[in-house]
């Protein structure tokens, strides 16, 4: 069955083939190389054992029950709150109130820190990779004025060279990825958006000294002097906000307007799984309806 949705907006409508809905997700699959930031531990699926009770049929039971093992923030496509950086309980689903609204995906290639004169917190490194406020200011110039909207409320970021290699990427010490300066942070936040993706595992360097100085600038928190010092909100703070960091766009799905539909599990935690899903709009023109 074909389900199309139809939506008007700022009095020009729109048609959404729901059947064709682009998973910009990477899964999660305990049998095969997996995606992993930082060193973390696999994710790992075990048979539940309570007993003498062993939940697998290959092991004579009547059911499969299993039990996960995963860092949310490590292993796979997943979203973040602001409870990732400060002392307070706060959690995803809690945080995401719009998990349907319209999405611009960009496309971004990174320079050499050298050849940038952004800066980040702590300073840069010659070797660092850098996505700069020109390149993204250049990016969505292009892609017209749907930023300005505020019928736009996310904004993808995929960052080349963006090869299948990404879906099972170990990211490491000797691996690192792009990150995004201070000046590139500060011009996003300063959009009218809510959510942030990335094809990133984290908007920061991963060794950064502990500051997580995007992450803050992000969420409108104050910046943190050191990592041993606890980071506040205050009643400026973008708390509504989420990053989904680790997605994979592949290449076939080309930069525009797109609705996004950001899936997220009800787990108490401050990072969740999340699995983002792309349909492609189209304008059309619709008759007024008499009521």
């Amino acid at each position: 069955m074909t389900m199309t949705l139809i939506v008007e907006l700022q009095s020009q409508a729109y048609q959404i083939d729901l059947n064709s809905a682009l998973d910009i997700s990477i899964p999660i699959r305990f049998d095969e190389p997996q995606v992993n930031h930082f060193g973390a531990p696999r994710a790992t699926s075990t048979p539940l054992t309570v007993g003498s009770y062993v939940g697998s049929t290959l092991k004579g039971a009547s059911c499969n029950a299993d039990q996960l093992s995963i860092t949310p923030h490590c292993n796979g496509t997943h979203t973040e709150c602001a409870g990732h950086i400060i002392n307070e309980s706060l959690s995803v689903y809690e945080t995401l109130d719009n998990t349907l609204c319209l999405a611009q995906l960009i496309t971004v290639q990174p320079v050499l820190a050298n050849e940038s004169d952004d800066s980040y917190i702590p300073q840069k490194e010659g070797n660092d990779l850098i996505i700069s406020q020109s390149m993204l200011v250049d990016a969505i110039d292009q892609a017209g004025d749907s930023l300005l909207s505020q019928n736009v409320e996310a904004l993808i970021i995929r960052v080349l060279p963006n090869t299948k290699e990404k879906t099972t990427y170990a990211y490491s010490q000797d691996n690192q990825a792009a990150f995004f300066s201070c000046e590139a942070m500060s011009y996003l936040s300063r959009l009218k958006i809510t959510h942030l993706l990335v094809d990133l595992p984290s908007l920061d360097r991963m060794y950064d000294e502990g500051l997580l100085s995007n992450h803050h600038c992000w969420w409108n928190i104050p910046q943190r002097k050191n990592s041993g010092l606890v980071s506040t909100a205050n009643a400026d703070a973008l708390l509504h906000r989420t990053v989904t960091e680790l997605i994979y766009v592949d290449e076939t799905i080309l930069d525009g307007i797109f609705l996004l539909n950001l899936q997220v599990p009800s787990i108490q935690s401050d990072a969740v799984p999340s699995r983002p899903l792309l349909f492609p709009i189209q304008a059309i023109r619709r008759s007024p309806i008499n009521i």
